[in-house]
């Protein structure tokens, strides 16, 4: 080899030159003045020339959302053709607040690195990967941090109660320190329903609106709002919706009653959701209007023949009223009857004439008498 090789005083020697791609098997030939020879051997592995390393940037992800304070992390990968994954350094900067942080990758090529200082803005994040000779490898992504809307549930209150079927109002106040109000989606939510209404709040940062379709049960209700930015904050209350009773089945006797018929009226056959026991309230309508009877039975003494009677019966489970079920009736005419009958002279001779009275009754008309005679 064209090297110059002279030890100096302490029996160093020191020179370099390019050598081809390739094995190489070096030896040093050491003589001194009486012509005895030493020698040392090494192998070494001449490479191509020198690859740049390749990178990839994986987290987070191109065009992401983060809220302020909160902890990014960053995580790619590294590698190089020539030389092994602890020969690179890697680097972290923004286009905001510049050099961020520096890690190096594994023994598989894998880069994490984790911060919570990033300004508010948009940034241009950026990874470089470096080798021993100073090739480099660099991937940009955009990236945002910002500050979450804030949301605060005003109605309704944390563990109220409601009917099923009762329109509930929902209610919050929001505001984002970057967007408008009327900028801000105001999603409500229920674990047991799912999404029930989305909105925009109004410019003054009121979202509100009256929901009566959450089924009966323990709900956990959600109302989230995010900004233009993707960024969200979200609040939770709980809500009770107590089921309504169902509808009972309405029964009155007799089927064909007339005006000397008392009617009876029973209810039954309601189901509570949460199976609380049922009573029932009742009330009778005359012709499909209210009156002053709410009991089961209805005397004769207020019926009129052709009057539609309709017995109403309401559920009840000790909280609130169900559906109400009812039955109708027809009040049918009621028979004449003759409630005193003679005839006189009581003791008539052949010589006498007979003369019958009668006395006839009907509760809903005046009776016309007619009279026939029978022999023996």
């Amino acid at each position: 080899l064209d090297v110059e090789a002279i030890p100096n005083t302490n029996g160093q020697l020191d020179n370099a030159l390019y050598l081809s791609q390739g094995e190489h098997f070096i030896k040093l030939f050491v003589e001194d003045q009486s012509g005895k020879i030493g020698t040392e051997s090494v192998s070494i592995n001449v490479k191509p020339h020198n690859s740049a390393p390749s990178c990839s940037f994986l987290l987070p992800e191109a065009g992401g959302v983060e809220t302020y304070g909160q902890v990014v992390i960053f995580q790619g990968t590294a590698r190089d053709i020539d030389v092994p994954y602890e020969w690179l350094t890697v680097s972290w900067e923004s286009s905001l607040d510049g050099l961020i942080g520096s890690s190096q990758p594994d023994g598989t090529g894998n880069v994490i690195f984790t911060t919570d200082a990033l300004s508010v803005g948009s940034h241009v994040l950026s990874m470089t990967v470096e080798d021993e000779v100073g090739l480099t490898c660099t991937r940009d992504i955009l990236f945002t941090i910002g500050n979450a809307p804030t949301l605060q549930i005003s109605d309704p209150t944390d563990g109220a109660s409601f009917s099923e079927g009762v329109g509930i109002l929902f209610s919050a106040e929001v505001s984002d320190s970057e967007d408008l109000p009327s900028d801000l989606l105001v999603i409500w939510s229920s674990d047991i329903d799912g999404p029930v209404h989305e909105q925009n709040a109004n410019a003054d940062g009121t979202a509100q609106i009256s929901i009566n379709t959450l089924s009966h049960g323990l709900h956990n209700i959600t109302a989230s709002v995010t900004d233009t930015s993707g960024l969200y904050t979200d609040q939770i209350i709980s809500l009770e919706i107590n089921g309504l009773p169902s509808e009972p089945a309405v029964t009155i006797t007799p089927t064909a009653a007339t005006t000397l018929d008392d009617l009876n009226g029973s209810a039954g056959g309601s189901i509570d959701p949460e199976n609380a026991a049922v009573s029932y309230s009742y009330s009778w309508l005359r012709n499909g209007s209210s009156t002053i009877h709410t009991t089961t039975t209805l005397p004769s003494s207020v019926t009129s023949k052709g009057e539609v009677w309709t017995l109403r019966a309401t559920p009840n489970d000790g909280l609130t009223d169900g559906l109400y079920g009812e039955a109708s009736i027809t009040i049918a005419n009621a028979p004449p009857s003759i409630s005193q009958i003679q005839i006189s002279p009581n003791t008539p001779t052949t010589s006498d004439f007979l003369q019958c009275t009668a006395i006839a009754s009907d509760p809903d008309e005046t009776p016309m008498l007619s009279y026939s005679w029978h022999l023996d």
